[in-house]
């Protein structure tokens, strides 16, 4: 997928999104057809020297991982390949336990209502911040417990941030 060839008289306003939702509508049926079975997820490869991925982004593929820069008859362990950002796409919302595969615990939203406390909230939000120097830390935690507690007010002059 790395060129599309196109002539002058067509136009169409996000081409490369356009291509793969209708790769993604169709390819499921197309595959059991083929080889008598569906598929659960799709992957793909975006050499990140020469594209963004900005097309996969836009019809909602999941950025996995990175690739070694090996390729499949990479026998001599040289990498002389470029390194491909690895995307998904989700066929079947029951993938993960199609697979076997548990869900990945780790961040998850928090609940309305939830990490909503004024003295709570910037730390859980802040705390972790690595800038270098504790003290600036914590100083970026109290300026967003002071601009937490007016909220919808314009920044005090008082207020050093």
């Amino acid at each position: 997928m790395s060129r599309f060839l196109l002539r002058t008289s067509v136009h169409c306003h996000n081409l490369a999104s356009t291509v793969l939702g209708m790769v993604l509508r169709q390819v499921d049926t197309d595959f059991e057809t083929q080889y008598g079975y569906r598929p659960w997820l799709i992957e793909s490869f975006v050499d990140t020297e020469h594209f963004l991925g900005t097309c996969y982004k836009a019809t909602n593929w999941s950025a996995i991982g990175q690739t070694q820069g090996r390729g499949r008859q990479d026998r001599a362990h040289k990498a002389a390949k470029s390194v491909k950002t690895i995307y998904v796409y989700a066929i079947d919302a029951q993938w993960r336990a199609k697979m076997g595969v548990a869900e990945p615990v780790g961040l998850q939203p928090l609940e309305i209502g939830q990490g909503l406390d004024a003295d709570q909230w910037a730390a859980q939000e802040f705390g972790g911040a690595e800038l270098g120097d504790s003290r600036l830390a914590d100083r970026l935690v109290s300026s967003a417990q002071a601009l937490g507690a007016m909220p919808g007010r314009t920044t005090s002059p008082m207020i050093r941030l």
